[in-house]
C-alpha cells in the first residue's frame, strides 16, 4: 500500500476499541456546565447584553433558564442513545440485508449489559441471552425511556415556571440564552452523540458478520485466518490514521503538544532588539518542532508499511493455501465474502 495523502476534509478521531463509548451526557441537578458558571466570560457577555436590555432581569435568572435548558437538551440527547441501545437489543437497529442465512439480530451494547448487571438483572455478558433476559432487557431499557420523558417534561415545566416569574422576558432574550447553550454547550454533546452512534453501527454489523461467519461452521483454520486477517486490518487502519493524523498537523501548522517541550538556549536581550529576538527564538523553536514532526512522519510511515506487509501476508496465505487446494484450508465463497464485508466496515470504521 502507498503512503496515505492528506486531503482537505475533516478527520475521524482514533479511538480505542476497548473504550470508545463515554458515560451519558446528563449533568446532575446540582451540578452547573462549565461554560454555564459565572466566571466563563462568553456567558457573562452574553447575560450582560440581556441585562442591559431588560433592567428587570437578573443575571441569576438568566443562568437558571440556561441551566434548565442545557438538562432538557442533554436528557433528549441521553434518550435518544437509549432508543439506538434498545434498537440494537431488539435487533431492528440496522435492515436485515438479503441473506438465506437466519441469525439472531440482537446485540447487547456494552452499556446494556452494564445496566443489566447494576440493576441485577443478568449475571452474566455472554452474546447469547435467555428469553427471560431478553424480555428483562427491554422493559428495563422501556423504562428507562419512561423516566427520561418523565424528567424531560418535569424540566420543561419547571422553565416555563421560571420564564413566568419574568415578566419583561421576552421570546429574543430566550433564544439568545437558547443560541448560547447550543453553540458552547450542546453542539458538542451531539457530536459525542453521533459518533457513538456511529461506534454502535459499527461493533453491530460486525456482531452480525461474526455471527454469519459461525454459521457457516468455519473449521479452526478458518477461524483462526478470519481472526488473523481481522486483527492484522485493524492495526493498519490504526496506522493509517496516526500518519494521516501526523500529516494533517503539519498543514495546518499544529505540532503535537508533546513537543512543546522543545526549547533552545535563549538569545541574550538588550532593549533595542528585544521583539526582533524574541521572533528569532520563536522561529527556531517552531523550526525544531518541525523537524521533530519529520521524524515523527517518517516512524509512522514505517510502521503503516510494516502493517500493510504483514496485513498483505496474511490475505496472500489465505488466498495462496486456497488455490493449492492445501488439506483443510480451503475458502469456501461464503467466508470470503464475509470477510470482505468485514474489511469493508473496517476500513470505513477509521
Amino acid at each position: 500500500s502507498s503512503s496515505p495523502d492528506v486531503h482537505l476534509k475533516k478527520t475521524k478521531t482514533i479511538i480505542d476499541d476497548d473504550n470508545e463509548l463515554g458515560d451519558d451526557t446528563t449533568v446532575e441537578p446540582n451540578q452547573i456546565p462549565m461554560y454555564l458558571l459565572m466566571t466563563d466570560r462568553w456567558f457573562l457577555h452574553m447575560a450582560q447584553t440581556i441585562t442591559k436590555a431588560i433592567s428587570s432581569i437578573h443575571i441569576h435568572d438568566i443562568q437558571q433558564l440556561a441551566i434548565l435548558m442545557h438538562q432538557i437538551t442533554t436528557v433528549q440527547i441521553d434518550r435518544y442513545m437509549m432508543k439506538v441501545y434498545l434498537h440494537s437489543v431488539q435487533g431492528t437497529l440496522k435492515e436485515p440485508n438479503y441473506t438465506p442465512i437466519e441469525i439472531n439480530r440482537s446485540v447487547w451494547p456494552i452499556q446494556v449489559q452494564s445496566l443489566m448487571l447494576t440493576h441485577h438483572k443478568s449475571t452474566t455478558s455472554m452474546e447469547i441471552h435467555t428469553e427471560e433476559e431478553q424480555a428483562t432487557c427491554e422493559q428495563l431499557l422501556h423504562q428507562h425511556l419512561q423516566d427520561m420523558k418523565e424528567k424531560i417534561q418535569d424540566y420543561e415545566q419547571q422553565l416555563n415556571a421560571k420564564k413566568q416569574t419574568l415578566n419583561d422576558f421576552t421570546s429574543n432574550a430566550e433564544e439568545m440564552i437558547q443560541s448560547y447553550v447550543q453553540a458552547y454547550g450542546i453542539k458538542q454533546l451531539k457530536i459525542k452523540r453521533d459518533l457513538k452512534v456511529a461506534l454502535l453501527n459499527y461493533h453491530y454489523d460486525s456482531e452480525l458478520l461474526k455471527r454469519q461467519y459461525l454459521h457457516e461452521q468455519p473449521n479452526e483454520y478458518q477461524i483462526q485466518i478470519a481472526k488473523n486477517i481481522s486483527d492484522t486490518k485493524r492495526e493498519l487502519e490504526k496506522a493509517r490514521r496516526e500518519l494521516l493524523e501526523l500529516k494533517y498537523r503539519v498543514f495546518y501548522n499544529r505540532p503535537l503538544p508533546s513537543l512543546d517541550s522543545i526549547q533552545v538556549s535563549i538569545p541574550k536581550l538588550d532593549d533595542n532588539n528585544d521583539q526582533r529576538s524574541i521572533d528569532k527564538y520563536e522561529k527556531i523553536i517552531h523550526r525544531n518542532k518541525l523537524d521533530a514532526m519529520a521524524i515523527k512522519i517518517l516512524e509512522a510511515e514505517t510502521k503503516f508499511y510494516q502493517c500493510s506487509k504483514i496485513f498483505d501476508d496474511e490475505l496472500s496465505t489465505m488466498w495462496r493455501n486456497h488455490r493449492e487446494l492445501v488439506k483443510n484450508k480451503g475458502m469456501p465463497t461464503q467466508l470470503t465474502d464475509i470477510i470482505n464485508q468485514r474489511l469493508t466496515i473496517m476500513s470505513d470504521r477509521w
